[in-house]
């Protein structure tokens, strides 16, 4: 699924606290393993909150996965755009490694670069303007829709070479809240538009129930010719994204 980690990582962005001027979240002490559970329940139950069910939702979904390998996906590859940067993901079942820049630094690590994916996609969500998540993440199609679940395996670079808008303990605890408020997860979407003039994508359960937190701004997606992953990666400054008051 080319969007899962975007998801997730831009829901989170706007939902947990950005590691810059942002309020925390209301937990207990921050160095406990029960404040840090806390932290992760609160993100997750923001991201997954459901709307209303989505008018139509089982009709006219668009597969984008198949325009992609119809148009080669050995030579092209995924650019999913919002308000928060350009994510850039491969129709592939290679690693993460395999596909980083040789010059990004590894921070941290989630699950495992052997475990099982079907049907995997490879992408790269910029968080910010320095880090970036590369995930591994399997998928499928249902009732129209593009389903995942959480990265069979995950890993937080740093770009040494961007402008720094957080430390890497910064980043490295916002990766971990956001992959563990993941486990167990599945998320939907619905894509229309055609391979010409790309995607509008609505996010959903699989029972057809809208995910607001991931429809706050409008997301697109299109094909693009592969190039140089560190090009095509762009990120906003996490000073410039907005910042949701934490539920309790």
């Amino acid at each position: 699924m080319h969007r899962l980690v975007r998801l997730f990582t831009c829901a989170a962005l706007t939902i947990a606290p950005a590691p810059v001027d942002a309020q925390p979240l209301e937990t207990p002490d921050s160095g406990t393993p029960a404040a840090f559970q806390a932290m992760v329940d609160q993100v997750r139950r923001g991201m997954m909150a459901p709307g209303p069910v989505v008018e139509r939702w089982k009709v006219g979904g668009a597969d984008p996965t198949a325009a992609l390998v119809a148009r080669g996906a050995d030579r092209h590859v995924m650019l999913v755009e919002d308000e928060n940067g350009t994510t850039v993901s491969f129709s592939t079942d290679g690693r993460i490694a395999d596909l980083a820049a040789p010059a990004w630094r590894v921070v941290d690590t989630y699950g495992s670069p052997i475990a099982f994916a079907e049907n995997p996609t490879v992408g790269f969500s910029p968080v910010g303007t320095r880090f970036v998540v590369g995930a591994r993440t399997a998928g499928w199609r249902e009732n129209g829709l593009d389903c995942g679940k959480q990265p069979t395996h995950a890993i937080l670079y740093e770009r040494r070479d961007a402008p720094a808008d957080q430390t890497a303990d910064q980043a490295m605890t916002f990766f971990r809240i956001t992959m563990l408020a993941m486990e167990g997860q599945t998320i939907c979407s619905r894509a229309v538009g055609d391979s010409r003039r790309g995607w509008r994508l609505t996010y959903l359960l699989p029972d057809g129930r809208e995910l607001p937190a991931f429809n706050k701004s409008e997301t697109r997606m299109r094909i693009a010719p592969a190039g140089p992953i560190d090009r095509l990666v762009v990120g906003t400054s996490l000073a410039d994204i907005a910042v949701a008051p934490p539920e309790g």
